[in-house]
């Protein structure tokens, strides 16, 4: 490193020790890509995800705070009480696929999830609230790609096999090739998200450009900014898997409703 340099602190739980190492003068840049609390309760959260517990007990060792949502960078300058935080935004969508969105037909009452298959997703309780919405929908497919994450998918497979949802919910490999995650997206009409704590959710992003209408709970961070409420999607009380599946049934039962919020997307 030399003086004028930028570096990046990408790997927090690698790089601690790091900025109190470096003499030369450089700009120090550290990334938020998740919930910086250790639960979903920002204001009365106190303990830190670990992964930035360090970082933001000593925030003004850094030149800039870097999250990807504005809601985010508030709440970290009102409880540190910096103004060293900024927001970039985060990813992007080809415009073919926005062209297409506008014009893919999409499967009858079908949903959609790309994620981790991690606990913290919470999709057990997504296929909870799945199974409320077949008492309503019989044909409706919920499907979830992905990969195990600590025992994740097996949670995901106990709630569908307890629940008799074989025939419902389809849970597929991660899938890499970009191209063949926006065909499915572009002929499915929701994409759901119910996790503990997001830092933007680049999957729900994408989703929404491929035309899916997004049903989510409101979960930090992500959600509220990406889905406007009741103008392109839904996102209900953060937690709440009966407003969750009550809100797809509203838009199954109702496709006119479903074509507005995704024409307005």
């Amino acid at each position: 490193l030399k003086n004028d340099d930028i570096l990046f602190y990408d790997r927090t739980d690698l790089l601690e020790n790091l900025v109190n190492l470096i003499k030369v003068n450089i700009k120090h840049i550290l990334p938020i890509h998740n919930n910086h609390v250790a639960s979903n309760d920002v204001k009365n959260e106190r303990a830190l995800n670990g992964f930035y517990t360090y970082f933001l007990s000593n925030p003004n060792k850094f030149d800039k705070i870097v999250t990807a949502t504005k809601e985010q960078a508030k709440d970290i300058k009102e409880r540190f009480n910096i103004s060293n935080v900024i927001t970039v935004p985060v990813g992007s969508i080809p415009t073919k696929i926005i062209n297409k969105a506008k014009l893919s037909s999409r499967f009858n009452n079908t949903a959609v999830m790309f994620s981790r298959l991690a606990p913290d997703k919470q999709i057990e309780r997504v296929v909870e609230a799945w199974n409320e919405v077949i008492k309503k929908h019989p044909d409706a497919i919920l499907a979830i790609y992905g990969f195990d994450v600590m025992g994740g998918k097996q949670l995901i497979n106990e709630k569908i096999n307890q629940l008799n949802l074989h025939d419902n919910v389809f849970v597929y490999d991660y899938i890499k090739d970009k191209d063949k995650i926006y065909d499915i997206e572009l002929n499915t009409e929701l994409y759901l998200l119910g996790s503990k704590g997001e830092g933007f959710n680049l999957g729900l992003m994408e989703a929404l450009g491929a035309g899916c209408v997004g049903v989510s709970t409101d979960v930090k961070y992500g959600p509220a900014e990406l889905i406007k409420n009741k103008k392109t999607g839904y996102v209900v009380e953060y937690n709440n898997f009966k407003q969750l599946s009550n809100r797809i049934i509203e838009l199954f039962n109702n496709k006119n409703k479903l074509k507005k919020l995704r024409i307005s997307s």
